[in-house]
């Protein structure tokens, strides 16, 4: 009888050490000294990758402007934290505390590791393919000059963290996931940088900058365990972008886009060179970062639904549906006919915005300046009805005038459409464009 007691107690308390390890809850605290506060969010990743805004958390709020929100945090995490509309990473671990305390929007961190959260929002995480992170290299002309500037940028951040493990002010595990970031970061500098580069030297230095990739991508590999939040843009321009460069020539790239048949090539390539369970990430990855584009194209709706037959079981595919949903609407939206309330003003001679106002003499306009390729355009669209009492009640007609290319008519014809912009519009020409960067902005 003794011994079946002890087997239970035994029993009993594996099943604790099992459900503490299955519970391994983190919080994260907010206190701030504004009232008008909006609900702080947390960005999260699916299997170490971000799924934009279709999977947040919020923060709850409790008394005295305190927020805070408890997380089954089953392996590390690097999220985004929106916090007074502004964004700050953050990596959360299993079973710890983090406190944040916004005064006179100044973020101080608190609780676990809290010097290194501190430290990781410092460092500079402009996208490595931006041109205001590439002209920081102007002077870089040849591959060695590169790695070096590199080299020293990345030292100066080790250098820190290596202080704070030191210090005892970061744990082991957190310092790990801190050098992944860096060695991530700057390995992908590396790789955007000597594919900038080798379009702007000779020959003979291409082979260096070649060379120099290659080591890259033999040091640091995609199959990493914790995913930095650069993972998808490194192992997309160290494994897909380059072979997707000796297959196709830019013009070729270029009439696939027109024709949409660009992403069909991208998911095959990323099928034939990406193990698993690495391909489904990144898959999923590449469906919904090009979903948010918000170009709306069949052959990304094909690509989901390939996705699914793949993985019939997985967890990205809700977060997924979302952004394919709309596609599958603006899909079916533009094949009605153009509205009535639409008007288009022609002219392949109007050179300028001084001609096209010619067409409108005496009365009153609201402009909208926009692009089929300006995400940030079209999301302004949402605001229309907002301000549509108001220009009827004052007498203002409203002109959309688009800076896309001739061959993008057919694109520009559908979102008009889709996104019922009435009023007149007009397509304009180059040499429109031109005098409008000049006399206007190009922005």
């Amino acid at each position: 009888m003794r011994k079946i007691f002890i087997i239970l107690v035994l029993a009993i308390a594996i099943l604790s050490c099992q459900n503490e390890e299955k519970s391994a809850i983190t919080t994260v605290t907010i206190e701030t000294d504004i009232d008008s506060l909006a609900t702080p969010k947390l960005f999260r990743p699916i299997n170490g990758v971000l799924m934009w805004d279709n999977n947040v958390d919020s923060l709850s709020i409790n008394s005295n402007n305190t927020y805070s929100g408890s997380f089954n945090i089953e392996k590390p995490e690097y999220v985004r934290l929106l916090l007074n509309k502004e964004r700050y990473g953050m990596i959360l671990l299993a079973n710890q505390n983090y406190k944040i305390t916004l005064k006179d929007s100044t973020i101080v961190f608190s609780g676990n590791n809290a010097k290194g959260q501190e430290l990781y929002n410092t460092f500079d995480r402009t996208p490595t393919g931006a041109f205001s992170f590439l002209n920081n290299f102007d002077k870089d002309s040849t591959s060695v000059l590169l790695k070096t500037h590199i080299d020293d940028l990345k030292a100066k951040e080790i250098v820190q963290i290596n202080k704070l493990k030191k210090q005892k002010e970061i744990d082991n595990q957190f310092h790990k996931l801190l050098k992944i970031d860096i060695d991530y970061y700057y390995a992908n500098a590396i790789v955007s940088l000597a594919d900038y580069r080798k379009g702007q030297v000779e020959d003979d230095y291409k082979k260096s900058f070649k060379d120099l990739v290659d080591k890259i991508n033999r040091n640091y590999s995609y199959t990493v365990d914790n995913k930095p939040q650069n993972w998808n843009d490194y192992v997309m321009e160290t494994q897909i972008y380059p072979e997707i460069q000796i297959q196709y020539s830019r013009e070729q790239r270029q009439d696939f886009y027109s024709r949409d048949s660009i992403h069909p090539i991208y998911v095959s390539i990323i099928k034939k060179l990406i193990e698993e369970p690495f391909r489904e990430d990144l898959l999923a990855n590449y469906i919904i970062n090009n979903s948010k584009r918000t170009n709306y194209e069949q052959s990304l709706v094909i690509a989901f639904d390939e996705f699914n037959t793949d993985y019939p079981n997985s967890e990205f595919t809700e977060y997924l549906e979302n952004d394919i949903s709309v596609i599958r609407d603006y899909q079916n939206k533009i094949k009605s006919d153009m509205p009535s309330t639409v008007t288009f003003v022609e002219g392949e001679s109007i050179n300028s915005l001084v001609e096209l106002l010619k067409e409108f003499e005496g009365q009153k306009l609201y402009i909208d300046v926009w692009a089929t390729w300006c995400v940030p355009c079209k999301k302004e669209f949402s605001n229309n009805h907002k301000i549509a009492g108001m220009l009827e009640d004052n007498a203002y007609k409203k002109l959309f005038i688009s800076l896309d290319r001739e061959n993008e008519k057919d694109k520009w014809m559908d979102l008009i459409k889709y996104y019922e912009l009435s009023g007149y519009h007009h397509l304009a020409n180059q040499e429109f464009y031109k005098d409008f960067a000049s006399e206007h902005s190009r922005i």
